[in-house]
């Protein structure tokens, strides 16, 4: 996802180079574009404070072997990626995790793995299980909310969430996911009202005030009733 925001990036970059002369740099962060990729999730919550509801069910990657995945603490969830599976065993202090040492045990016993595992979190915070993975060289991470998304220090200081232009206010909403050093991409208008620009594209195509009416009064098209 980042490489077609950087493709993004590029051509934006050598558009401006064909008004200016002068080149800049872009930049793309994997944060930026992974909240991007939940533009309508985020807008949602943003402006609702609606939170998406996890399911009973819930999965990894298929092909990747344990212990990667998703798993309930005492407070949130904890995310494992991938991790030889005795470190994990010091982790939890499972010897039968200690035993399995072959590189392919994570697959081979992938199910049982999982099934030992699925519930071995809700014991502690996710805080206190970071630590410990920490300590252990486990790769691990929180998993976030949005309500935590929201009031992360680097999601702040980098000025992720953004002010949009709406009707006759605004909307919260996500920044683009690119830097421009010299033309910076900026969100100047917000989505127009169902069919507040009909005439005015219609218009472009040709058609004259007489013809649009003729076609709004046949419902062939909409516009705003503004």
């Amino acid at each position: 996802m980042s490489g077609y925001q950087a493709l993004i990036g590029v051509l934006a970059a050598l558009h401006a180079r064909h008004h200016t002369g002068e080149g800049q740099h872009v930049q793309v962060d994997m944060l930026s574009t992974v909240l991007d990729s939940q533009l309508q999730e985020l807008v949602t919550y943003l402006n609702t404070g609606r939170q998406p509801e996890r399911t009973d069910e819930f999965s990894a990657h298929p092909f990747i072997p344990a212990p990667y995945g998703v798993y309930r603490t005492e407070d949130g969830w904890l995310t494992l990626a991938m991790t030889d599976l005795p470190r994990l065993g010091e982790v939890l202090d499972d010897d039968y995790l200690r035993s399995l040492t072959a590189y392919k045990d994570g697959s081979t016993h992938r199910d049982e793995v999982y099934g030992r595992i699925r519930n071995a979190f809700v014991g502690s915070t996710t805080a206190e299980w970071i630590e410990r993975c920490d300590k252990q060289g486990v790769w691990c991470g929180p998993v976030y909310t949005y309500a935590d998304l929201e009031r992360d220090p680097h999601i702040i200081e980098t000025g992720m969430f953004v002010e949009q232009p709406h009707g006759e206010g605004t909307i919260r909403t996500l920044r683009p996911p690119l830097f421009m050093s010299s033309t910076p991409p900026r969100i100047a208008r917000g989505a127009p009202p169902l069919g507040s620009d009909t005439r005015e594209l219609i218009g472009h195509l040709g058609y004259d005030d007489e013809q649009i009416q003729a076609l709004v009064e046949k419902a062939v098209v909409g516009v705003s009733k503004d």
